[in-house]
């Protein structure tokens, strides 16, 4: 056999690869300008308009969600931080936020 199945640690380096440069820009200043004792509260929503700020063109709010490009939570794991995503149930109505805590 010359082909061996993909191990869970290939997937996340995959996966850390897939994600532009561009979005851990915007996620790493918003990080710099939110963090106060070791926490930090960041809406997808301010997220994606930074995003779409420094991203080459075109780039959309679809293209963002189709490429997974908020996917971000196991970069940030480990790089240090406790990162959780929460949105809104269909019955609820606050804002969709990732929460980074720091180690």
């Amino acid at each position: 056999m010359t082909v061996a199945p993909i191990t869970p640690e290939e997937v996340k380096a995959g996966a850390a690869g897939a994600i532009p440069d561009f979005v851990l820009e915007a996620f790493n200043a918003l990080l710099a300008q939110k963090a106060r004792n070791g926490r930090a509260t960041i809406y997808q929503d301010e997220v994606i308009d930074l995003i779409l700020q420094k991203a080459p063109e075109p780039t959309t709010r679809d293209m963002i969600f189709n490429r997974n490009w908020l996917d971000v939570e196991s970069v940030y794991r480990s790089a240090g931080w406790n990162v959780t995503y929460d949105k809104p149930a269909y019955c609820e109505t606050y804002k969709a936020h990732f929460i980074f805590n720091m180690r």
